[in-house]
């Protein structure tokens, strides 16, 4: 008995800090557990700080980036073009063509055009050799991306410095004639507007790509925007007027 209160002791000894006894050691080690659960606590809530911090600049960031991607889009020139095609008999042999090319911009941004032209070209009437030939460039040897159907006749209009401009969320029109032979049955009209600025005089022994690649000092010349442009294709039955 005396025994095991003596290795008792002597445990309890061992559990206490060095030079610490009694009283004065119960309070010692509840001042440090006190500390040591502070401190966790502490460390605790930075870590819900550091990542609730770190969640914000990931959500912060994606709406910025959407932000700066809507505002792109938005400064962005973009046109939509369509089509309106009428046609009549002119003298005996002939037939008087009329397209309408409508330009809508549908951006924020009011464009200026400089050159615009529009082609037309024959599907039909066309023989069998001729259909089949134009499905081998394309579809055999591949040598072309497009069927390459006869062309018939081109208007190419140019606007100079004034241009043909068109504001935002607003519309222009822009015509062309064209006159073909009545044996024409079927055309593709196809058209093109471009808005390629050129601020300044260039002078005549430098070339336009290199005025694309960098500018003059004091802007004496530059390209102001690059070369962009809208299309648009589409096919008029002249046989059945539509």
């Amino acid at each position: 008995m005396a025994m095991a209160i003596a290795m008792i002791v002597a445990v309890t000894a061992m559990a206490e800090p060095a030079g610490a006894q009694g009283p004065e050691a119960d309070a010692a080690g509840s001042s440090a557990s006190g500390l040591d659960v502070f401190t966790s606590r502490v460390k605790d809530w930075l870590a819900i700080v550091g990542a609730a911090l770190s969640i914000a600049v990931v959500i912060g960031g994606g709406i910025l980036a959407r932000r700066n991607a809507q505002i792109f889009r938005a400064r962005s020139p973009h046109v939509v073009i369509s089509h309106e095609v009428s046609h009549r008999p002119v003298g005996d042999g002939y037939v008087h063509i009329f397209v309408t090319a409508v330009l809508h911009n549908s951006s924020r941004v009011h464009i200026e055009f400089l050159d615009g032209f529009a082609v037309i070209f024959q599907v039909s009437p066309a023989t069998d050799d001729d259909v089949e030939s134009l499905y081998e460039e394309v579809f055999n040897t591949q040598q072309f991306a497009n069927v390459q159907w006869p062309y018939l006749d081109g208007v190419r209009h140019r606007w100079g410095k004034d241009g043909l401009l068109v504001e935002p969320g607003e519309t222009e029109t822009e015509t062309f004639d064209f006159i073909v032979g009545k044996d024409v049955q079927s055309v593709i009209v196809s058209t093109y507007f471009y808005n390629s600025r050129v601020v300044g005089e260039i002078p005549d022994d430098i070339e336009l790509d290199a005025v694309k690649r960098r500018k003059r000092m004091f802007r004496r010349w530059m390209i102001k925007q690059g070369p962009l442009g809208w299309g648009r294709v589409s096919v008029y039955d002249i046989m059945y007027g539509e």
